[in-house]
């Protein structure tokens, strides 16, 4: 996954004045039926990128 930066660096590049970093969350309910263990590699090395951008 790239730094925020990059992120950051691209969205304005892309002319969006705006952006808002969106945190990934887990619901109780998941967390509950699969341990905080479970979900502990997704939350350290997630597959996407929560990120909205307005212009």
């Amino acid at each position: 996954m790239w730094s925020q930066s990059i992120y950051e660096w691209a969205v304005m590049e892309a002319g969006f004045k705006k952006f808002a970093w969106h945190p990934i969350e887990i619901p109780p309910k998941a967390i509950e039926q699969y341990t905080e263990d479970y979900w502990r590699d997704f939350l350290e090395n997630p597959l996407i990128v929560g990120l909205s951008c307005e212009n």
